[in-house]
């Protein structure tokens, strides 16, 4: 059954994000309580800590205006606080309004007093808010709630943290509290939340308000809130004030204690009560702290703080690593220095981690190393998923499948990257270089540009060797990157031969940079700077007590506090309430007799601490500097509740340090004089019962994480152990710890445990616990001669093999010897313990030569005979050895081939064939896969077998990833890629395999081979035919690896690799060395030797014979040829081999033809056998050797003469390398074949080959080569033009400039400074926390203020300056100067005490509380400053932000480089620029002068078009009729339009007015004003009222110039600029004269088309006259003779049928007649836009036969016939008349040009569109004419035909004013067609009655 819950919850009151506030009563006994729950699912590790910390300050506090904790227990399962309920809500339920002044002063003091008391008790709150002040409204009890953050004010030091885990609430923080401030939190930090509560209460209001944490920082830092009386007006300005002042952002400018605000309160609430008003009053007069507190700065410090900050800054610059030493004594102050560092680096994202090196746990392997790094991690597990995912892909990255190493190491890791697999085990030297490189990578991970790294490592003293090893490793390798590390020492207990000083000489000696700093006692006076500031008085009032102090404490900073805050507690320190001052006696303190000595003071003060406070301190000492609570509870008995209230005492008074579940001594001076109270033969058995009770009380995997504290602290014991088991417990236990210690490369670590559990082993080990013995012995063995013990490693290995039960046992013991052998470069030692090894089980080999090489070659055979019937791939498939002695005998070859290799080289080949031998036999082994891979070597190199030689490399690597062996696959990988791979596949794909291997030796620490797979993967580079800079990019990366390994022959083989690529180059002194400023050729030389590297001196001699052939110094080729055949066997299969012999032919073949006949004989054998191996080598891989066995081929031809075959096999060398990409071969083709055409004569095709030659060279990037084949051949280089695709070589600073440009184009898009200024210089005042900022650049006429920001409310308002000189207005010009001259920033962090400035008359004006000057430096000068200045906060800038500000001042530089660069360039194309605007403008003005020939119009729009280009206000004057008249005028404002109309209204110009135009007009001079100052506008005006036109119109400079046209002033153009900006030069006068010039013409013609428009007007009203006069006679003539016609016809004589003939023709010219007359009528109304038309439905059908009617006398004399194609109806809605005017004249047009011939008519209808088509068989129309005929009077036919040219000029006028259209499509001699299309508007008619459908 469920247990009943032993609370009632009746309310919630709060739920949060994993925190969950209920009401409720307890049941036991009816108490109404408040609980607050965490949900562990929801909540944070640090929630419960925090609710922790609430009960355990509640418990200690006893005062009724806290809300009292009752209980730490669970609800429902989930931890939770229990608190009393006295009926209170938090204070904002009753906010959101202003409260009324009683209301807020009754609540205020109130609060005020709860806050004093609080303080008084040493608490800081650290949040308080309105949620945490409680008040009940019915009893007006107030309370203080929620202590989660609080902390003891007298010890507090603010940890340093980033923005996202800052403590408290954003909007109630203190300027200190944003970790923004190089400030600690003290009890102020609660009086500027109680003002923000103030503020809120007074106003329903915060004082700021922010969208995201950033900006509330900022807010905090830099900006001022409005005073309360501004929202509230009838606020008091007393209560204003004193809020305001609990506001300030400075700490000492705030209310120093809430008992001096609550004196200030309650004198405002008595007041307000008594008069209902308050008067101003002074702040703060009874405001004396009485609290005791250490100043948080430090003195005399301010050197060796800059120089830290300098070298932090370099980290950050440089991005390589760096050590700084701080050194000094125990107490100076070291650790106080480094934490100033701690804040400004956290602000700049980047990590601040320290630790301490423990005196008590020396034996512990990277204990501090560990705690430091954890820091890290913890940090980093403390954000969210989202921000934990980057960093888990890099660990991941960087860690591989080496990540467990770390996870040992650093449990924490695995949280963040899960688990891990094993990593393999590896000879000592291998892990030893593993673990490093891992955790080079691991620090790597977290040291990076984005977030730089400091390591803080205090006490170096005690560091133990593998920690100062891996430290040594760190600061000496560049991969770390942005890495600070920072030791501090205590150099008085440093000998010489200190390990720390070996250290040091090692990292010195390496070259990385070391740098210094030691700190001194304080002097006198920074002692009595100290003292005056504890006692807040005047030095020299304390001057007395300072002698003292520095006469007790020598200037020591922690015994000077030490000792001063021993004279508070013996109250011979006291404050004087009712004087508030400090009082002191010194003669009573002299008399105390206090000691000089600063452990005895420690002593004293610990005596003075409660019983059980000492007893949990000495505890805490043995336990170390820092210890987690729970441990402490487990070793003192007691419960963690218990233990805290232990050491509470020692906490208060600061001795003691509780920080994230842990107590920490506040000095190793305490932990040292807490020790010492254990009286030293008391010491031992203290630490076995501390011993015992970890054993008995931590969990068995407690146990297993902290087995170096369990084993440490029973070791201390060791020799009060009698129980054996107890002792076998330890041994274990020591054993343990030593193989942590050894699997972390901490091997003098791992040797004192593993020789202190040895002495543990019971007597009869070696027969009762063999197994457990064997393996101790043989880690110990192992760990004694990796720190050097030799003699006593020998011994217990002799000791072990005497005890060993089975040879297979003592073969172990053989193979680490040989192993270790190997690493201390025994190599003949190695090969001796191995053959000895060997005989052990039956195993002889031959020493003699003779002996080994018969049993190779037998062994050989054997192996063959083995593989007969198999394939070399079924080997894969070969069982797994199974029998011990065959593993062991197969592991002792394998393990001693590298020593044979060294010390016997005829004994290699006898070991790979024996252990490939024993492999057949007895199954695989993880060796075995080494001894395949070094028998293919053989197979390719000796026995020329390559393709079974590739079969064997395969199968052994495909053998090891079977294994899965990480500790061989480097090594294979690098056997494989090196030496067969090229043999069968193309060289180029080797290059990867070498990348794999390379990576793969890191991984398990093989540095020995790693180093052999640079060397070779260089040259292979080389010999793929890459570019040579590619090779040298590859040669320099490796140079680097070779340099941090300390592998002194890799290093410098591969430093002659890169001279010789150097050389073919040019860089190198001569061609005939390898030497430069850089590398001495002898020196490498010399060190390779010396370290016997065979592989680099082959590699030497192989790289000296290829230089100089192809340099043509044959004979020095040939001796470099002999001395390399001497080594080829260290470079065995290698492609270098081939390299060689390649070009040993080739050199034979160049000298054969001047050698005597004995030595060409010897020539020939020895390009005989080349000439084998290389068509052997071209037959397996045609690819990489087909080249060159076909260029020797050719050269051998050619000297026996065979010059057909020579030029076939030149061709194909040079075809194959072509093809291959082997551009050094190709070239080296080609200049050899060239040397043999010309050689026979045909210069020409030499010259052909030879500019190929050069071509490739210079694509290979062999310059030197290239320069010597022009200075033989000079005529092979024909000058040129450049091609504008010219691939061109430029100086970098152009580059530069280029990407400079690109870069600010992506900026800001376009050059818009402001956007751009307003987003850097933003940024810019939030990361300084600044008010106000300057961009000062350094220009050629000396520095200029470019731009200024500042803030304005919310917003940053920003100005730009155009370059204004440098001003006190702006800046304080002393300072400016002194940071441009010395290039040194200059900070103030109160520029009230500006020192040498302070006469600066901008400080004195404006008094900025801060200031920032700091240099933009670029190559070391001065391009610009960065000017930013705070007026709220002193300190506001720190020196740890600089290097941020300084990125972004020179983004902004930058930027503004640009712009003047382009400026400067569009200045440099004023010119053109302005040419082009001219004549753009010209054109304008030209063609709006030619749109119209209205001239008033023309010229208005020319006004406008002025005012839109070259002025702001324009005016154009005509004279007409001896008159001026004012026609135009424009102004660029229409709101100012109205005051040119009345400029015009009231002061038109006059013939005798003082206006310009005026004087223009008489004079015709045109007029230039470039500035027009109000004297000379006075000058201009008629009266006052003219001139306040004039200058609202605004004139600052104008132009007027005379409108001239053949000599005649027409009028006068004026243009005026309102600004300075566009003031007029000669270069824009010319332009206006030459518009004025081309408007006067266009006057001119307008005027002369006027008159021309008149004449034409009086010629068409005379024709219109004409007409009507000519159309009376002719109407009554027709009506004559039709009347005649019809009477002629009713007769029937032949004469009267003569007469009709006539009147017939009469008839028809009087027609003609009438149609002329009315054609010329119709174009009057066409000239005059007055063509009238009267539409109407009409049917075309009907319109057609109507005009075919009226041409029927044409179409009869013409004997022209029409055939008419009917269509459907079409109707449409035009004039009839004009239509079958058309009509008649398309048909009349085809009787006269097709007379004789039909004539074609239909019409139809499309999409809404009337057609008609008449078509004729005429005389046709030449295309160029036809759009001619449709011009007024234009003619088909000039000749013969007659007409007027009117008809198809008026047909194409009537269509298109109908809307339609008249086309023609003719060919001459075949006919014409005419179409015309109407648009058919208006309703359908019927036709002859007769109803038809309606028209689609």
């Amino acid at each position: 059954m469920k247990d009943a819950s032993p609370f009632e919850i009746t309310e919630t009151l709060h739920e949060g994000r994993g925190t969950l506030v209920l009401r409720g009563v307890r049941t036991a006994d009816d108490l109404p309580v408040i609980l607050k729950v965490l949900d562990p699912r929801r909540s944070r590790p640090r929630d419960l800590e925090r609710l922790k910390r609430e009960y355990e300050i509640g418990r200690q506090l006893d005062l009724p205006t806290i809300v009292r904790p009752l209980a730490l227990e669970t609800h429902e399962g989930m931890p939770a606080l229990v608190l009393e309920d006295f009926g209170g809500q938090s204070l904002d339920h009753f906010l959101g309004a202003p409260l009324p002044i009683e209301r807020f002063l009754d609540l205020a003091v109130r609060i005020a007093a709860a806050v004093g008391a609080l303080h008084r008790r040493g608490i800081i709150h650290k949040d308080l808010k309105p949620q945490n002040i409680l008040v009940n409204a019915s009893t007006g009890q107030l309370k203080l709630a929620d202590f989660g953050l609080a902390v003891c004010s007298s010890r507090e030091r603010q940890a340093a943290r980033s923005p996202s885990l800052i403590e408290g609430s954003l909007p109630y923080l203190a300027p200190e509290q944003t970790g923004r401030m190089n400030r600690a939190i003290d009890s102020r930090a609660d009086l500027y939340a109680l003002g923000v509560t103030f503020y809120e209460m007074l106003t329903g209001r915060l004082p700021f308000e922010a969208a995201d944490p950033l900006e509330w920082v900022h807010c905090h830092i830099a900006r001022i809130p409005q005073p309360p009386g501004t929202w509230v007006p009838e606020l008091p300005e007393a209560l204003s004030a004193l809020v305001m002042k609990l506001l300030a952002k400075m700490a000492d400018d705030r209310y120093q204690t809430a008992r001096g605000l609550a004196h200030d309160l309650e004198r405002c609430l008595s007041e307000w009560r008594a008069k209902g008003r308050l008067e101003p009053f002074v702040l703060a007069e009874h405001d004396v702290s009485g609290r005791f507190e250490i100043p948080q700065k430090l003195y005399g410090r301010g050197e060796e703080i800059a120089a830290l900050l300098r070298e932090f800054e370099r980290v950050v610059g440089t991005g390589s690593p760096e050590l700084v030493l701080v050194s000094g004594y125990s107490g100076i102050g070291k650790s106080a220095l480094v934490r100033e560092l701690c804040k400004p680096i956290v602000r700049e994202r980047g990590f601040f981690v320290s630790g301490k090196f423990d005196p008590y746990k020396r034996d512990i392997p990277y204990s501090t190393i560990v705690q430091v790094v954890r820091e890290l991690v913890l940090e980093i597990l403390a954000e969210s998923e989202e921000q934990i995912a980057p960093f888990r892909e890099r660990l991941m990255g960087a860690l591989g499948i080496n990540a467990q190493l770390i996870v040992d190491v650093i449990p924490q890791v695995e949280l963040v990257i899960g688990r891990q697999p094993p990593v393999a085990e590896l000879p000592p030297l291998e892990a030893q270089n593993r673990f490093r490189i891992v955790f080079r990578h691991f620090i790597g991970v977290f040291a990076r540009k984005e977030h730089p790294l400091a390591l803080f490592l205090d006490d170096l003293q005690w560091a133990d060797p593998a920690s100062l090893a891996l430290l040594e490793d760190l600061v000496t390798h560049a991969e770390t990157g942005h890495l600070l590390v920072i030791g501090a020492y205590r150099d008085n207990e440093v000998t010489p031969l200190h390990p720390l000083v070996l250290t040091l000489r090692n990292v010195r000696n390496a070259g990385a940079r070391v740098s210094e700093i030691v700190l001194g006692p304080l002097s006198w006076v920074h002692l009595a700077a100290l003292v005056s500031d504890m006692l807040h008085c005047r030095p020299e009032e304390a001057a007395p007590l300072s002698d003292l102090v520095h006469e007790k404490t020598a200037g020591n900073p922690f015994f000077t506090i030490q000792f001063l805050t021993a004279l508070h507690d013996e109250r011979l320190i006291e404050f004087d309430e009712r004087a508030s001052a400090w009082r002191w006696d010194v003669a009573k303190i002299r008399a105390k007799g206090f000691t000089d000595n600063v452990v005895e003071l420690m002593v004293g003060k610990l005596a003075r601490l409660p019983a059980r406070t000492q007893e949990a301190l000495k505890q805490l000492a043995c336990l170390g500097s820092t210890t987690d609570v729970a441990v402490l509870s487990a070793v003192s008995g007691r419960s963690e509740q218990a233990s805290h209230e232990d050491l509470w005492e020692a906490v208060r008074v600061g001795l003691v340090l509780w920080m994230d579940g842990a107590y920490s001594f506040l000095h190793d001076r305490v932990q040292e004089a807490a020790y010492s109270l254990i009286p030293e033969e008391q010491r031992a058995e203290v630490h076995l019962r501390i011993g015992r009770l970890l054993l008995a009380k931590l969990p068995e995997e407690v146990i297993a994480e902290r087995v170096f504290d369990v084993a440490n602290q029973l070791n201390h014991g060791v020799a009060l152990m009698t129980d054996p088991r107890e002792k076998e417990t330890l041994c274990r236990l020591d054993f343990q710890a030593g193989r942590r210690a050894k699997a972390s490369i901490a091997y003098a670590s791992a040797q004192s445990y593993l020789a202190q559990a040895t002495p543990l082993l019971a007597a009869d080990a070696w027969r009762t616990q063999y197994e457990e013995t064997f393996a101790l012995y043989m880690e110990r063995s192992e760990c004694e001669y990796l720190v050097g013990n030799f003699q006593r490693a020998d011994e217990l290995f002799d000791l072990i093999f005497q005890n060993a039960r089975s040879n297979p046992d003592r073969a172990r013991v053989y193979r680490l010897r040989i192993r270790l052998y190997q690493v201390s470069g025994r190599y003949a030692d190695g090969v001796t313990v191995a053959l000895e090894a060997l005989r052990l089980f039956c195993v002889t080999l031959p020493e003699s030569d003779e002996e080994i090489q018969a049993a190779v070659e037998a062994e050989n055979r054997g192996i063959s005979a083995s593989l007969r019937g198999l394939r070399i791939a079924d080997l894969l498939d070969a069982p797994v050895v199974s029998d011990p002695d065959g593993r062991v005998i197969i592991g002792l070859l394998v393990d001693s081939i590298p020593c044979a290799y060294n010390a016997r080289p005829e004994m290699f080949a006898l070991h790979v064939v024996k252990a490939l031998s024993f492999s057949l036999r007895y199954g695989n082994a993880e060796e075995t896969c080494f001894a395949y891979c070094a028998y293919g070597i053989m197979l390719a190199s000796v026995f020329g077998d390559i393709p079974s030689a590739y079969e064997f490399s395969e199968m052994s690597l495909r053998l090891n990833e079977k294994f899965n062996d990480a500790k061989l696959k480097g090594r294979l990988l690098f056997m494989h890629g090196g030496h067969i791979h090229s043999w069968r596949r193309p060289i180029a794909t080797s290059v990867p395999i070498m990348e794999q291997a390379f990576l793969a030796c890191l991984e398990v620490g093989d540095l020995v081979f790693a180093g052999l797979v640079t060397v070779l993967t260089v040259w292979l580079v080389l010999e793929t035919g890459s570019p040579l800079d590619e090779v040298l990019r590859v040669a320099q990366k490796y140079l680097a690896f070779a340099r941090e390994s300390h592998n002194d022959a890799v290093f410098h083989t591969i430093q002659l690799e890169r001279q010789f690529v150097a050389s073919l180059q040019g860089p190198t002194l001569e061609p005939a060395n390898l030497d430069d400023r850089a590398c001495d050729e002898a020196e490498s030389l010399a060190l390779i030797t010396g370290a016997t590297f065979g592989c680099g001196i082959a590699f030497y001699h192989v790289m000296k014979h290829v230089a100089a052939f192809i340099d043509g110094r044959y004979r020095e080729a040939l001796d470099s040829a002999a001395r390399a055949a001497t080594m080829l066997g260290a470079v065995m299969a290698q492609p270098i081999e081939a390299t060689h012999h390649f070009y040993h032919a080739l050199t034979l073949t160049a000298l054969y033809p001047q050698a005597p006949a004995p030595q060409q004989r010897e020539f020939a054998c020895t390009l005989e056998r080349g000439l084998q191996k290389l068509k052997l080598w071209a037959d397996n891989c045609p690819e990489n050797y087909l080249n060159r066995y076909a260029l020797v081929s050719a050269e051998v031809a050619r000297i026996e003469g065979r010059d057909l075959d020579a030029e076939r096999l030149y061709e194909d060398a040079i075809r194959s390398a072509h093809d291959q990409g082997f551009v050094h071969n190709e070239g080296l083709a080609h200049e050899l074949a060239s040397r043999f055409y010309r050689a026979r004569g045909f210069g020409r095709i030499a010259d052909m080959y030879l500019r190929d030659a050069r071509a490739c060279y210079a694509c290979w990037g062999a310059e030197r080569k290239v320069e010597q084949i022009d200075q033989m051949h000079p005529r092979l280089l024909p000058s040129r033009p450049l091609s504008p695709a010219a691939t061109l070589a430029l100086r970098p600073e152009l580059l530069d400039l280029l990407s400079v440009t690109k870069a600010s184009q992506t900026l800001s898009g376009e050059i818009v400074l402001d956007k751009l200024l307003r987003t850097l210089l933003t940024v810019v005042l939030e990361q300084g926390g600044a008010q106000r900022g300057c961009l000062i650049l350094c220009l050629e006429e000396g520095a200029s203020i470019e731009a200024e920001a500042s803030f304005e409310g919310r917003d940053v308002a920003t100005k730009l300056l155009e370059s204004q000189r440098l001003s006190s207005s702006l800046v304080p010009v002393s300072i400016v100067n002194y940071a441009l001259r010395t290039k040194e920033r200059v900070i103030l962090e109160d520029a009230a005490e500006a020192g040498k400035y302070a006469s600066d008359p901008y400080l004195a004006r404006v008094k900025p509380r801060s200031l920032l000057c700091l240099p933009i430096l670029q190559q070391t000068e001065v391009v610009g400053l960065l000017y930013l200045e705070n007026n709220l906060l002193a300190g506001a800038f720190t020196p740890d932000r600089l290097v941020a500000l300084s990125l972004l001042a020179t983004q902004a530089a930058i930027s503004l480089e640009k712009a003047q660069l382009l400026r400067k360039e569009q200045a440099a194309r004023a010119a053109a620029e302005a040419a082009e605007r001219r004549a753009m403008f010209l054109a304008e003005a030209g063609a709006v002068l030619s749109e119209s020939l209205d001239y008033q119009e023309t010229l208005a729009r020319l006004a406008g078009l002025c005012v839109q280009s070259i002025s702001d206000w324009c005016v154009i004057d005509i004279v007409e009729g001896g008159e001026i008249r004012r026609i135009a005028g424009a102004h660029k404002d229409p709101t100012k339009a109205s005051l040119l109309e009345e400029l015009q209204r009231r002061y038109p110009p006059c013939w005798d007015s003082p206006h310009g135009a005026s004087r223009v007009l008489r004079t015709g001079a045109p007029l230039l004003v470039p500035e027009l100052s109000d004297d000379v506008i006075r000058g201009l005006v008629v009266d006052e009222e003219h001139l306040k036109v004039s200058l609202a119109l605004g004139a600052r400079s104008s132009m007027i110039v005379p409108l001239v046209a053949h000599g005649q002033t027409l009028g006068v153009l004026s243009v005026v600029s309102a600004t300075l900006e566009r003031r007029y030069v000669r270069a824009d006068l010319a332009l206006v004269e030459e518009v004025a010039h081309r408007a006067a013409m266009a006057i001119d013609n307008a005027r002369l088309y006027c008159k021309a428009r008149d004449a034409i007007r009086v010629r068409d009203e005379f024709l219109t006259v004409a007409s009507h006069e000519l159309n009376t006679p002719v109407t009554s003539l027709r009506l004559t003779l039709q009347s005649l016609d019809r009477s002629i016809r009713g007769s029937r004589s032949g004469e009267m049928q003569a007469m009709a003939k006539l009147v017939e023709r009469a008839l028809r010219q009087g027609t003609r007649l009438a149609r002329l007359n009315k054609a010329l009528v119709d174009v009057s109304q066409l000239h005059g836009g007055r063509l009238p038309l009267e539409p109407e439905n009409v049917d075309l059908a009907t319109l057609l036969r109507h005009a075919l009617d009226q041409l029927k006398p044409e179409l009869s004399q013409a004997r022209c016939s029409v055939h008419i194609q009917d269509g459907p109806q079409v109707v449409g809605h035009w004039d009839p008349d004009r239509i079958e005017q058309i009509l008649t004249n398309l048909l009349s047009n085809a009787i006269k040009f097709g007379a004789g011939k039909p004539i074609e008519v239909f019409w139809g209808e499309e999409g809404g569109l009337a057609r008609i088509v008449v078509e004729d068989h005429g005389i046709g129309i030449d295309p160029a004419r036809q759009e001619r005929i449709f011009e007024c009077f234009e003619r088909a036919a000039s000749e013969n035909y007659g007409g007027l040219g009117l008809g198809l000029y008026l047909s194409r006028r009537i269509a298109e004013a109908h809307g339609g259209t008249l086309q023609v499509q003719s060919q001459p001699g075949v006919g014409a067609s005419f179409t015309l299309e109407l648009p058919r508007v208006g309703r359908p008619a019927p036709r002859n009655n007769e109803e038809r459908g309606a028209p689609a």
